[in-house]
């Protein structure tokens, strides 16, 4: 990784939002950090400039934060996408798999688990919170 890291967040609980914004903003691989509190928003952000990586909520008011990722990879199919979630049901992981999302997070995560999988995702793996590998496995187990 040679350039530092254009990231967005998607996000509609206030608190939780700041709070992702504040921890992530510190990690020294991010160049620019913008948050947006809906799905429309982010759309129309990223319509306006190129990020490299966004990281979204799944249970947003409007588009939720499956059908935000099915449209932004229209947009720009190159940007990465981790989903942060308090929702562990695998119906929510399947769909978010299928809409081309590299990384699925419990809101639970800690910071470390957090930056392992941003520079795992922009290094073109996969990464999920252990619960969520535990889920994937078991319906295939």
């Amino acid at each position: 990784m040679t350039s530092k890291l254009k990231v967005i967040i998607a996000e509609d609980h206030p608190i939780y939002r700041d709070g992702l914004y504040s921890l992530v903003s510190a990690f020294d691989e991010i160049g620019q950090l913008e948050v947006t509190a809906d799905g429309e928003e982010f759309l129309s952000r990223i319509q306006a400039e190129d990020f490299d990586l966004a990281l979204v909520d799944i249970k947003m008011p409007g588009m939720d934060g499956i059908e935000v990722i099915t449209e932004a990879r229209k947009l720009n199919p190159n940007m990465k996408f981790i989903v942060i979630s308090g929702y562990e049901s695998t119906d929510y992981i399947d769909r978010a798999l299928a809409a081309g999302t590299s990384a699925y997070l419990l809101k639970n995560s800690e910071l470390d688990e957090i930056k392992d999988a941003i520079l795992k995702v922009i290094n073109g793996e996969n990464y999920f919170s252990p619960g969520i590998l535990r889920k994937i496995a078991d319906k295939f187990g």
